[in-house]
């Protein structure tokens, strides 16, 4: 497996992975995600290809003919405010693996890149979000050393909650 930068002719597959997110968000919230969408447009995809500190990387097989999993990401930086020191984040926005091949390593592999690109950027920590409903993701996460930094709370006031 070889993991770079995403390019422009990626999106096809790249297109099919974020649907498939989608979908399941939609399954784990659907009173907040919606149906029949993908987290970026063709057009919005370009845009961060070309933005230095939105990287999107993919990991593709060694013979180039398929893509196993993306990455987008986000570097910020957060000012220094009276309580806390300024940093440098690198926020992973989005991560997937295909289907066929999770449980291979491939996601542990993306992480460890991810947290090399990190250090290479003076980046102070590699942060992501990851939903409650999502409990595979959150025990790979966990597996890998991330570990619960806050915690986002919410009371849905239909009466849904």
């Amino acid at each position: 497996m070889i993991i770079r930068r995403a390019r422009e002719d990626d999106f096809g597959i790249v297109s099919t992975f974020l649907k498939e997110i989608a979908e399941q968000h939609r399954r784990g919230r659907p009173d907040i995600f919606k149906e029949d969408v993908q987290k970026y447009s063709y057009e919005e995809y370009c845009e961060l290809l070309s933005d230095d500190s939105k990287p999107v990387f993919v990991a593709e097989s060694l013979d180039g003919n398929k893509i196993l999993a993306h990455a987008f990401c986000r570097i910020i930086i957060q000012p220094e405010r009276s309580v806390a020191f300024s940093r440098k984040t690198l926020f992973l926005d989005d991560l997937y693996v295909s289907p066929e091949v999770r449980g291979g390593g491939i996601g542990g592999e993306m992480i460890k890149y991810l947290k090399s690109f990190a250090l290479e950027q003076g980046c102070y920590n590699l942060e992501l979000n990851v939903w409650e409903f999502n409990g595979g993701a959150v025990s790979f996460y966990e597996k890998l050393g991330l570990h619960t930094q806050k915690r986002q709370m919410e009371y849905v006031l239909n009466g849904d909650s």
